[in-house]
């Protein structure tokens, strides 16, 4: 299964903004109504409560080759920020962070 990061305080303004709409735009009796706006309110009240992620978007790139280093010795760089490095078999840039799965995609 693929996590989906989501602004939990969007989804919880969502909730509150469908909560308010119950019994204008919603085909329910008055006690319904309530019911279901403080249902909406509790669950904005627990998409609140959710722990924040550290999340950052993945970045694809690729060793490209071939170019020569200052050395004369022959290197591969990254296609995102041009890092030079003269072993290809890394699966990241150590300078950008990129994941360099890009050849394979």
């Amino acid at each position: 299964m693929k996590v989906r990061p989501i602004d939990a305080n969007l989804f919880a303004k969502s909730l509150e903004i469908e909560a308010r709409s119950v019994g204008v735009s919603w085909v329910c009796d008055r006690h319904e109504a309530a019911a279901i706006r403080a249902a909406f309110n509790v669950a904005a009240t627990k998409a609140r409560q959710f722990p924040t992620l550290d999340y950052a978007p993945v970045v694809h790139g690729e060793w490209i080759e071939p170019c020569i280093n200052k050395y004369g010795h022959p290197c591969h760089h990254c296609s995102k920020c041009g890092f030079k490095a003269s072993q290809k078999d890394r699966n990241f840039c150590p300078n950008c962070g990129a994941k360099m799965d890009k050849e394979g995609q």
